[in-house]
């Protein structure tokens, strides 16, 4: 979020001066010059006399092949400062909602748990752009006894690395969408935050395609969110949708279509069945 600036103006007042005349020195011929070696030199730094210049000790110089040893308590605090920001650099990756793309963890469950509201836990599930597959995480943590058929789908190898460290029993695999065929595989076909960030030359022609996709892929229905809302940052990046212009299309051409927009102000959720 961006601050704002604001400029104070400044009042300037003019002021005279006046000067003070300094009285002119006159030298007469009785003034004698002292002699400047009869001074004593003084040390500036300590305004202390030094008695004898020649006794000030010159720096020591350091020798280029001389080694300098850290002491084990040091070269153990260093190591072990090390190895606590590596680990919270991992924990980072792997916990924090920012890296896919959600301000908070609250967020991403309120925005799940409006994806999934007519799933049932029996049906299974294709998660399109699963990045780190929290969406099986929040599966697993409220049916935890329950048998899961779920499988993410994401172009980018290294988050579903992630993800299957997080994870370590999930189903992923680097795979692009529109590649698939066309056989219906699964209950559900679902995305979220799928479609909020421009990537590509005419987005809206993308995420037409892919809700084709994932419709031909699924065998009760597709469940996708959008975002709605503004950009706080003015993020170029992030797109917001105008949900009546999205209702009015898949109505027409699907038929069967539910629009959630009771759980967030910036977000609304589709639902097509088959």
């Amino acid at each position: 979020m961006f601050k704002n600036l604001f400029n104070k103006n400044k009042q300037v007042m003019n002021a005279t001066i006046e000067a003070e005349v300094i009285p002119e020195v006159t030298t007469t011929d009785n003034f004698d010059i002292p002699d400047i070696e009869e001074f004593d030199i003084l040390d500036v730094a300590n305004q202390q006399e030094v008695e004898n210049p020649q006794e000030v000790e010159e720096p020591q110089e350091i020798k280029e092949n001389e080694s300098f040893v850290i002491p084990d308590d040091v070269l153990k605090q260093i190591s072990e400062e090390t190895q606590k920001n590596e680990e919270l650099d991992a924990n980072y990756l792997i916990d924090s909602p920012e890296v896919v793309g959600w301000a908070s963890k609250q967020e991403q469950d309120i925005l799940f748990n409006a994806l999934l509201s007519k799933w049932e836990s029996n049906e299974s599930i294709l998660d399109v752009g699963c990045a780190r597959a929290d969406l099986f995480g929040f599966i697993k943590e409220h049916y935890p006894d329950d048998t899961i058929t779920y499988k993410g789908i994401d172009y980018n190898p290294n988050i579903l690395n992630i993800a299957k460290e997080k994870y370590p029993l999930v189903n992923v695999e680097a795979l692009d969408l529109l590649s698939l065929d066309s056989e219906a595989e699964y209950d559900w076909v679902v995305g979220s935050g799928l479609f909020n960030v421009n990537e590509q030359e005419d987005l809206s022609a993308y995420t037409s395609n892919c809700i084709d996709k994932m419709y031909e892929k699924c065998k009760v229905g597709v469940a996708f969110n959008l975002n709605i809302g503004k950009s706080e940052d003015n993020n170029e990046m992030l797109i917001s949708w105008n949900s009546s212009e999205w209702l009015a299309y898949l109505m027409a051409k699907y038929g069967k279509i539910i629009c959630r927009a009771d759980y967030l102000d910036t977000d609304v959720t589709f639902f097509i069945f088959k």
